[in-house]
């Protein structure tokens, strides 16, 4: 009798290590998930306010082509596509991925080049017709901006694409 005792608690331990270690499988798969879904996330987001300062920086460049309506329709789009880049850019990943800080570092640089470019595609837009725009801010070219947010983006996917 007392050999059966033993054996079914020898059972018993390694019955709770494999529950153990399923356990902790799951929550790396968990974590695992969450790190791609927030990738995704984050590429939909700038995919969006990409569309959305381009529609946007055609009437800010050439303010003639377009009404005043349809500029602040624009530009309430992009403040929204912007707002969704910088929530999804503040996203922390484990450690999971390969470079996980790297790429949440080029996230938020992203996310902030992406704020200025806007800022300047706006101020841009307004001192064709206002004298009062602060100078510093009238010579940033949105141009500029623009080509540093898409290398940006591109040093992103090939951070993405060494995780591979």
């Amino acid at each position: 009798m007392d050999r059966k005792v033993t054996r079914i608690k020898g059972y018993t331990w390694l019955l709770v290590i494999a529950l153990a270690m399923l356990t902790g499988l799951y929550f790396i798969n968990r974590m695992h998930r969450h790190d791609i879904k927030a990738v995704k996330d984050f590429m939909t987001a700038y995919k969006e306010y990409d569309d959305a300062v381009l529609a946007f920086s055609i009437p800010a460049v050439e303010p003639n082509m377009a009404d005043g309506t349809t500029t602040e329709n624009l530009k309430r789009k992009a403040d929204l596509a912007l707002a969704g880049l910088d929530s999804k850019a503040s996203v922390r990943l484990s450690s999971f991925l390969k470079n996980d800080a790297e790429l949440m570092n080029v996230a938020r640089r992203i996310a902030n080049l992406s704020r200025e470019e806007l800022a300047a595609l706006e101020t841009f837009g307004r001192s064709e017709t206002d004298s009062s725009v602060d100078l510093n801010m009238k010579n940033k070219e949105p141009g500029a901006l623009t080509n540093e947010r898409k290398q940006a983006y591109a040093r992103f996917e090939k951070l993405l694409r060494l995780n591979d």
